[in-house]
């Protein structure tokens, strides 16, 4: 093991750092160049590798890989790690590396959260071209996993790193498995080495990129004949083009893979926006060079492209002594000119920067050729020129790929916005966009029906025509109490009522579903699931509300919102921050209470209109789990569609045996379902149980436990996680650990369920959940179908 803090012998320029990683075969290295002081990275073998019989093989094939490497390397390819040195110390094979500064995939996803399609097939390709480098040089990668996968800083440039070196040699030592999450099954048994391998690693990076979420594991698939979960049922935005290709990048049998990247790759759908699949042609009416630019956006290189960018503008337009535009010059700027200078900048930024992306914005807010000095300060915000009232000066723009979408190019705006009135910049900008909108004849947009791009993918539908955009663009930025205020005026404009400035119950029965989904999809988004309609309903009726006015559960519904005594409730009051409880807002209707305006039973039947349009939350957010307190003082009539008698699963449950009484729930449902000799329930016989007797068994629950236990119950806890009937392990795990079935990472086994009143929420019936514990994928979509029954 290389010692930090000293020198190499065989390369005293070297000095230890630190270990950064430790795999089956080898061990990771930081070091520094101490004459040119940078970062590099040295691998070497580990300690157990060196003990083995084959060590010499290894070597021998340590260094084979390594030569290839290089000689990849020399030509430099952009998205594989750089081979600097390989030399032996202490008879241990060194092979020096680039030191990649950013983030790895893996880590990008649990931080940010799933990329976009765009981005992660651009991420993907990038690395797929890598390995078909080194597949065409007999290089199998065999770990080009997520973690591997560098997204160097400040670029939009996917590094491949960690090549395992390990392939030539059988070796009980070496692991050459990889991560199993990602890798194929004739990987981990070892039967086989081919191009196929990494095809299906990278599916499964794919996968992993846009869903957070790794595949069904191949084992289980192979031993267990368990079905592959297709990765749109977890995440719907996916196309199902692309869905078609991971799911044939994953097939089980290495002959029914793509065989090679390139076939692999052909099976992606193309790109739209721009020209990002494709090379810019750096077309030019007068002769104008745009090599530097494109190599400096190719690098990532944002301001000293920006600053290009403004050269360029200004040579073409004869303007470089003035240093700014006027509005003839625009009008004679030639069409491949900003052709070319806009997709330069949409190709390598994939569709962030440009514009193009610009004038979609700008019209995408409702803005035209007419001065609207509100219109034109919203648009600065949007793109991130303008914070907090004031508009940045051009040392402040932080020039970052992860800057705000339409930022760049920023230099030819600010400074035309140093040079001319407001008035007059707005007809500049306005030409500028007419240019681009004139440039592109095919791409022409609708000011009416152009969506403010990529501010989300919620689609603004609307059954009376009714304008959602500056809802959406009010809730992106946090403008809580505009929004509310906007939330208002569409729905009083909707029912039609401005002038009474308030619905009654024939309204909100009346009230179109499309309206009232694409309203609370919008607060259920912009608030990762802390506000809506939808939100405050599931509150409401957790605390046991109906359509019937009840003052004990209003008044408890007012405290859990946030509103106190809802008689002594004040407008002033509202909290118009994300800190605010939960439910909190929009306020429209509840608003009213303190005014005396409306009756409370508007509210109610608000909630049921909720309820007849289905709207529930956005599954992807994870709002925090509503307590489930239920009515506990009405007699559970013992019904049964087939007739089973439920007189001791009630007794039992009366006298707080819990324990017999989750075996009785268990005993009763498969007599019900007819599955006594099978001893389980599948999904079929889940849908098909009787509303009768599931609404018995459940009652009884929720009856003798004042609310605590019961299929309905735990129903609201998974669903108020963000669980769906999809399976995602970090929400499933989630759920364990809150209803009491997991502890310290650790399913426990039923005969460590405390069977006690004082147990956790949830935690009882537990009579399916031992099940659901050992077999999450599988017992998790029978779960939820009991979890998903309407009549819970």
């Amino acid at each position: 093991m290389l010692q930090p803090g000293k020198p190499l012998k065989q390369r005293p320029q070297y000095i230890i750092e630190k270990v950064i990683g430790e795999g089956g075969f080898g061990i990771t290295y930081k070091a520094r160049h101490q004459d040119l002081n940078f970062p590099v990275v040295i691998k070497t073998p580990n300690s157990w590798l060196c003990r083995d019989v084959n060590y010499p093989k290894y070597v021998e094939g340590f260094r084979k890989e390594g030569r290839t490497l290089a000689k990849i390397s020399q030509n430099h390819h952009p998205n594989i790690v750089r081979i600097i040195d390989f030399f032996e110390e202490d008879n241990l094979p060194c092979l020096v590396m680039d030191f990649v500064k950013g983030e790895n995939l893996y880590h990008l996803i649990q931080d940010k959260g799933i990329l976009s399609e765009k981005i992660a097939i651009d991420y993907i390709k990038q690395i797929a071209d890598a390995l078909s480098i080194c597949h065409q040089n007999g290089i199998i990668h065999r770990d080009a996993h997520p973690g591997n996968m560098i997204l160097r800083e400040n670029s939009n440039t996917v590094i491949l790193i960690d090549f395992g070196l390990a392939g030539n040699v059988n070796s009980q030592s070496i692991n050459r498995t990889g991560n199993r999450a990602f890798a194929p099954w004739e990987q981990i048994v070892e039967v086989e080495k081919a191009p196929s391998i990494d095809v299906y690693t990278l599916a499964a990076s794919l996968f992993y990129l846009l869903t957070g979420d790794t595949p069904t594991p191949c084992l289980a698939r192979k031993m267990l004949n368990n079905d592959l979960i297709e990765p749109k049922r977890i995440n719907s935005r996916i196309s199902d083009k692309l869905n078609k290709a991971i799911i044939k990048g994953l097939e089980l049998e290495p002959k029914n893979r793509p065989q090679s990247m390139k076939e692999w790759v052909g099976l992606f759908p193309g790109l739209s926006s721009g020209n990002n699949g494709n090379d810019v042609e750096l077309k030019s009416a007068i002769g104008m060079d745009y090599t530097k630019l494109r190599d400096l956006l190719k690098a990532g290189r944002w301001k000293e492209a920006d600053k290009e960018t403004l050269q360029l503008i200004l040579c073409v337009g004869e303007r470089e002594e003035e240093g700014w535009l006027r509005i003839e010059d625009i009008d004679n700027f030639p069409c491949d000119e900003i052709r070319t200078i806009d997709q330069l900048w949409v190709k390598y930024s994939d569709g962030k920067f440009g514009f193009s992306v610009q004038q979609k914005i700008y019209q995408g807010l409702g803005g035209s050729k007419y001065y609207d000095q509100k219109m034109w300060e919203v648009f600065g915000e949007t793109v991130g020129w303008r914070i907090t009232d004031n508009w940045l000066c051009y040392k402040e723009i932080i020039f970052d790929i992860k800057a705000p979408k339409g930022q760049f190019p920023a230099c030819i705006w600010i400074l035309i916005f140093k040079v001319m009135s407001s008035f007059e910049f707005i007809n500049v900008g306005w030409d500028i966009f007419s240019l681009i909108e004139n440039c592109y004849p095919n791409q022409k947009s609708n000011n009416q029906n152009n969506k403010l791009i990529e501010l989300d993918d919620i689609e603004l539908i609307s059954a009376v025509g009714m304008d959602y955009r500056k809802l959406r663009y009010l809730l992106a930025k946090g403008k809580w109490k505009e929004a509310n205020k906007e939330t208002a005026r569409v729905i009083l404009a909707v029912a039609k009522r401005e002038d009474e400035g308030r619905l009654d119950v024939q309204h909100i029965d009346n009230f179109p579903c499309e309206d009232l989904r694409t309203i609370d999809k919008l607060w259920v988004e912009y608030s990762n699931g802390k506000f809506g309609f939808s939100v405050q309903k599931r509150i409401y009726q957790g605390l046991g509300g109906t359509r019937r006015y009840d003052e004990k559960i209003w008044q408890a519904f007012g405290q859990k919102v946030g509103y106190g005594n809802i008689g002594m409730f004040d407008y002033n009051d509202i909290i118009y921050d994300l800190k605010a409880p939960e439910g909190h807002l929009p306020d429209f209707l509840v608003c009213w209470w303190g005014f005396g305006w409306c009756w409370v039973e508007d509210v109610v039947i608000l909630f049921s209109r909720v309820e007849t349009c289905n709207l529930f939350l956005v599954q992807e957010k994870q709002p925090q789990i509503i307590p489930t307190a239920q009515p506990v003082n009405q007699e559970v009539q013992l019904k049964s569609s087939c007739g089973i008698d439920y007189r001791k699963l009630d007794n039992l449950l009366k006298a707080g045996n819990w324990e017999e009484a989750d075996k009785e729930t268990r005993r009763v449902m498969l007599a019900v379902g007819k599955r006594e000799q099978e001893g389980y329930l599948d999904t079929k016989s889940i849908d098909d149980f009787p509303c009768e007797d599931l609404r018995t068994i459940d009652h009884l629950w929720v009856q003798y436990s004042s609310g605590k236990f019961g299929f309905s119950v735990q129903t609201r806890i998974y669903q108020g996680l963000g669980g769906t009937r999809e399976y995602k392990s970090a929400i499933w795990q989630k759920f364990g650990d809150t209803v009491g079935w997991r502890k310290g990472q650790r399913w426990l086994s039923y005969r460590d369920i405390t069977f006690d009143k004082a147990s956790p929420e949830g935690n009882l019936p537990n009579c399916w959940g031992r099940e659901a514990q050992g077999w999450g994928r599988l017992w998790l979509s029978v779960l939820w179908s009991l979890l998903s029954r309407r009549d819970l």
